[in-house]
């Protein structure tokens, strides 16, 4: 359950790998804390490793979402952030198998209660999209259920994206999951307004799901206006 857990917060998703989440979600926190607001920075298992000339392995999501909260290199925060890592760049149980080890289920979510009650906004990352193993037996669909917390979804403006968010609002409308809302990631520049125009305007029609913002990667945010 909630005890010792921060109370509100929100669950980053996306509609495929490489979209964006780690992005949006220390991008909300930077904001946040810049209005004093008490934001803590979860995600409960990261894969794929780079391994820098010490021969040390680092894993540059965890390494962003540290850095958006001001402290970069503090190796206790890097591991309250993510309790779990693995060094393949693949689901986590596959991931964990590569190097002979589980997931440990119980962890991904004890490990939100390393945060205590007194963060006013949980920032939770997932892993892939909705569907994606998160252990031998569940998906982030499930973890999600499990902590309770509203998904934010992160789409890739790019061919296809429309399909993808549509299958990942049924996902989530499926598994009773509650959804904050949707944010567009433009992450090349040979997205036209016209493509993101298009998509919002029938991604927004047939999901009644709000489309929050419109983010260009490494860049500035656009509130949607409509």
């Amino acid at each position: 359950m909630k005890k010792n857990r921060p109370q509100h917060g929100l669950l980053v998703t996306g509609t495929n790998t490489n979209v964006g989440k780690t992005y949006i979600t220390a991008l909300i926190a930077q904001q946040l804390i810049a209005q004093k607001i008490r934001t803590g920075i979860y995600k409960p298992v990261c894969t794929g490793a780079e391994i820098d000339q010490t021969g040390t392995p680092r894993w540059n999501d965890i390494q962003q979402l540290a850095k958006a909260m001001g402290q970069e290199n503090d190796l206790i925060l890097q591991k309250k952030i993510c309790p779990q890592h693995f060094l393949q760049a693949a689901a986590p149980p596959v991931a964990a198998h590569s190097e002979k080890k589980k997931v440990d289920n119980k962890l991904l979510t004890d490990g939100l209660a390393l945060w205590g009650n007194d963060i006013e906004i949980m920032l939770v990352e997932g892993v892939g999209g909705l569907l994606c193993p998160l252990t031998e037996t569940t998906t982030i669909a499930d973890f999600a259920k499990e902590i309770d917390y509203p998904l934010l979804i992160v789409a890739a403006v790019e061919l296809g994206m429309m399909n993808h968010t549509l299958l990942t609002v049924e996902v989530a409308q499926k598994r009773q999951l509650a959804v904050a809302g949707i944010i567009f990631n433009v992450i090349s520049s040979d997205v036209t307004d016209e493509m993101i125009e298009t998509n919002r305007h029938e991604i927004a029609l047939r999901t009644k799901v709000p489309i929050l913002s419109i983010v260009q990667q490494n860049q500035s945010v656009q509130q949607n206006q409509s």
